[in-house]
């Protein structure tokens, strides 16, 4: 948990509180950005047994597919599956919405069917705006980029 965002603090301290109950004794250990990464990377050896961190949507599924799921990226889990990557590959590269999907679908079943990593929570996002706000785009990471571009109709 990084004592940069208290949100994954305080769920570090929940979540260890509750493993308790169980009868896991869940240590929590806090470190910088930099270090997590080291750590709990591919070439950290997964150098841990639960993470809590954030991941934005985006616009494409590979954008979060294969950072979580790819031999070759981030992958946090330690997980391994030549299909899995071989869907992926041919899923980006193809340029046929309908192929994509039906790769995308076989991907997210063999997922479903392995679990290799439960997520604790995902935050809901929902935004609402008047009619003479002009030119805003939501967006599901909260960054506000394109508010320079945002502007009040007088009408």
């Amino acid at each position: 948990a990084s004592p940069l965002y208290a949100a994954f603090v305080s769920s570090a301290v929940v979540s260890a509180a509750n493993l308790t109950l169980v009868g896991i004794d869940a240590q929590i250990v806090q470190m910088e950005w930099g270090q997590f990464v080291r750590e709990t990377g591919v070439g950290g050896g997964h150098n841990y047994d639960l993470s809590i961190t954030a991941f934005v949507f985006r616009h494409d599924p590979d954008g979060y597919f294969r950072f979580y799921y790819h031999s070759k990226d981030r992958n946090n889990p330690g997980y391994l599956n030549p299909k899995v990557d071989d869907l992926m590959d041919r899923a980006v590269t193809s340029a046929d919405l309908r192929e994509r999907k039906r790769l995308y679908t076989e991907l997210q079943q063999i997922l479903y069917t392995e679990v290799p990593y439960i997520p604790l929570y995902t935050s809901y996002k929902a935004e609402a705006i008047r009619k003479r706000v002009k030119g805003y785009v939501p967006m599901f990471s909260d960054s506000r980029e394109f508010f320079r571009e945002t502007w009040l109709d007088r009408d």
